[in-house]
């Protein structure tokens, strides 16, 4: 009996598995760190239960993946890393140029690759959906991706036919959809909805209908907005405008948060109009770094027991920006739980660690005991925009920002004002942050996938887990961030009463920003040998300055 190894089942995926069940497949899913939901589809499609990805390549001749195209390279990666050797097709909406990246992963581990694409909804008696394959072995797999409601078509030509034909095909149904969103939404705004729904009815017969319909997509726009991305890479490779399709993901981005509600039409479009309140994502982050914070106090990613043990001072590059901060007041803004805030207490500085979780400054509290530093730290739990408020007007001689701090920032120009405040004349600011240039770039290849320059829309996320080594899942997911520009950076700290002394770019990082990242030997990550480098991380020193020595400083420029 043929075996195909399914990953993931969603509702699309577990009734593509039903289908080849009833043609006498037997059909495996992988459900370590899978939800109850997707369980109970697997278990309702007669899936077998082969508990770990690693099983599930062993038991399988074919691996089938179908899962958003967001996670296509990832899944790519995980199934490259048991060393299958098998068959495996990938039937996401991913752009052409992501399928040979893929393709790439898995041959490299000596699979077969075949390139897949599913049109119609989930399969059913009497579709029928139809998956499109391309690549050599297309044809050996056909007769295995077929059941009632689906049916298998082998195209000709390059390996990537039939993710080409989705992206072209998507571009109309979704990227039509996205857009009488937005028209209705834009006449509503503008007074005109009435009058437009009139004209419809008169030229545009249908229209109407089709728009009212629109609002029945919006619980997988989630989904939608990395295939709207995959779309505009592929006709930006050839030269088309991608534009229309940027726009169509910032709809569905826009729309993201109703995966599982059931919403109006009216509720639609006061969506696709509105940006969160300020409420909505502070609470939303607020909560997620809570979620965060207790499983980065346990992941070896900080492994807080060496930390203790081997106390630690600050960064070798942060030394030697900063120099002797002994006896000196040094303010911590976006604190974490503290271990970089302790650090320079370690070093002889007075620390105050600011941040808005709770949970952080608590655990940042009792580390400050444990590791004997309390007479010379405090934390303080305050917003970064009310952190000069939160201190009382207390000014310092250096303010530190470390890495990962300003993505969670709407406004780069009111965090500037902060540190103007608290930072006294004399004194200085560190910033060491990722490159908005590396923030902006694709995950797995180099090119830019969001924006490099603020704007008021945040990039809105939802991600089941955190950038550390830990498995356990976050339960508030939903996350909201902001990119600013290197040169909206420098000017909103001019802005504010600094000079600049130094500003670095690096071709480095302190984490794995990408999967093709390498590690050295000093804990940081670079890019291998023989490709193109592109800055991940950047250092700022500035000097706070009084009104009258700024104005000597700019006449003498």
């Amino acid at each position: 009996m043929t075996s195909v190894g399914l990953l993931h089942p969603g509702a699309m995926g577990s009734a593509v598995g039903a289908a080849m069940r009833s043609g006498g497949v037997e059909v495996f899913w992988a459900s370590e760190g899978r939800s109850p939901a997707t369980r109970a589809r697997a278990e309702d499609a007669g899936l077998r239960d082969a508990g770990t990805v690693d099983a599930l390549a062993a038991e399988s001749g074919i691996v089938l993946s179908i899962c958003p195209p967001h996670a296509a390279m990832e899944v790519a990666e995980l199934v490259a890393a048991t060393g299958f050797a098998g068959l495996y097709v990938d039937a996401n909406a991913v752009a052409p140029a992501t399928v040979r990246r893929i393709a790439t992963i898995v041959e490299e581990v000596g699979a077969t690759f075949v390139d897949g694409d599913l049109i119609g909804g989930p399969p059913q008696p009497g579709g029928p959906t139809r998956v499109y394959l391309s690549g050599e072995a297309a044809p050996s797999v056909a007769d295995v991706l077929a059941g009632p409601g689906l049916d298998s078509v082998v195209l000709g030509g390059d390996l990537a036919a039939a993710s080409a034909l989705k992206m072209c095909y998507a571009a109309w149904t979704k990227g039509t959809t996205a857009q009488l969103l937005a028209i209705r939404a834009a006449a509503r705004e503008l007074g005109v909805e009435d009058a437009l729904l009139a004209e419809w009815d008169r030229t545009q017969p249908g229209l109407r209908a089709r728009s009212e319909a629109a609002s029945g997509s919006v619980q997988k726009a989630w989904r939608f907005i990395g295939e709207m991305h995959e779309i505009a890479g592929t006709f930006a490779k050839i030269g088309v405008p991608d534009g229309f399709a940027e726009a169509a993901a910032d709809v569905y981005r826009r729309l993201e948060a109703f995966e599982h509600a059931d919403v109006t039409l009216d509720g639609v479009l006061d969506a696709v109009l509105a940006a969160p309140t300020d409420d909505e994502w502070r609470l939303a982050n607020r909560q997620n770094w809570d979620d965060r914070t207790a499983i980065h106090v346990r992941s070896s990613f900080y492994d807080v027991e060496r930390w203790l043990r081997d106390a630690p001072g600050p960064r070798a590059w942060e030394r030697a920006a900063l120099g002797d901060v002994a006896g000196r007041g040094l303010v911590h803004l976006q604190s974490h739980f503290g271990l970089d805030t302790l650090a320079w207490a370690r070093a002889g500085a007075r620390v105050t660690g600011v941040d808005f979780s709770r949970a952080a400054v608590a655990r940042a509290a009792q580390l400050a005991e444990e590791a004997g530093l309390a007479d010379r730290a405090r934390f303080v739990c305050a917003d970064v925009e009310g952190a000069a408020t939160a201190l009382a007007g207390e000014t310092f001689d250096v303010a530190y920002v470390s890495f990962g701090s300003l993505c969670w920032l709407p406004s780069v120009e009111r965090w500037a004002e902060q540190l103007g405040l608290l930072v006294r004349p004399g004194g200085r600011c560190y910033i060491h942050d990722s490159h908005p240039l590396s923030w902006a770039l694709a995950k797995h290849w180099l090119t830019v996938e969001h924006t490099y320059f603020e704007e008021r829309r945040p990039f809105v996320s939802q991600s089941p887990l955190t950038y550390t080594d830990s498995e356990v899942p976050i339960e508030n997911q939903r996350a909201y961030e902001w990119n600013h520009s290197l040169g909206e950076i420098v000017s909103a700290l001019i802005a504010n009463g600094f000079v600049i002394d130094s500003l670095e770019e690096h071709d480095w990082t302190v984490w794995r920003r990408f999967p093709w990242l390498v590690e050295q030997e000093d804990g940081r990550w670079v890019t291998p040998p023989g490709r193109p480098r592109a800055p991940l991380s950047f250092t700022i020193v500035a000097s706070r300055v009084d009104r009258e020595q700024k104005e000597v400083l700019g006449a003498s420029q």
